[in-house]
């Protein structure tokens, strides 16, 4: 199988994310801008979990890593190359609330992950 990172679409055609290769033969399950699902896994399971999880994810909230310590954040708006977050908080809800607007972020430097990553 080739080594690159693979796109996965549903039966209708719609790309919901990507799974990306690391050591040992296993891939990252990942949103379109690259946000981790969950652990990294054989090629088969990482893309169940991208076909389950991927879009549905988008509403939950969201770790955030931004200069060493992981914060939970929420998704305003996505671009494939940047998303728009804002701190999260039970009381933010997405849809109406422009009290906090949020700032932009590159997902390839500022780390997003849907679980929180364990302290380590």
């Amino acid at each position: 199988m080739d080594r690159s990172t693979a796109a996965i679409t549903r039966a209708d055609g719609e790309t919901v994310g990507r799974v990306r290769p690391v050591d040992r033969g296993l891939w990252v399950p990942e949103t379109v801008f690259g946000g981790i699902l969950g652990s990294a896994a054989e090629y088969d399971a990482a893309r169940m979990v991208v076909l389950r999880l991927g879009m549905a994810s988008l509403l939950e909230p969201w770790w955030m890593n931004d200069g060493g310590s992981w914060d939970r954040v929420e998704l305003v708006e996505i671009q494939t190359d940047r998303v728009r977050v804002r701190p999260w908080s039970p009381f933010n809800l997405a849809i109406g609330s422009e009290a906090d607007a949020g700032r932009w972020v590159n997902p390839s430097e500022t780390p997003l992950a849907l679980k929180e990553p364990s302290q380590t």
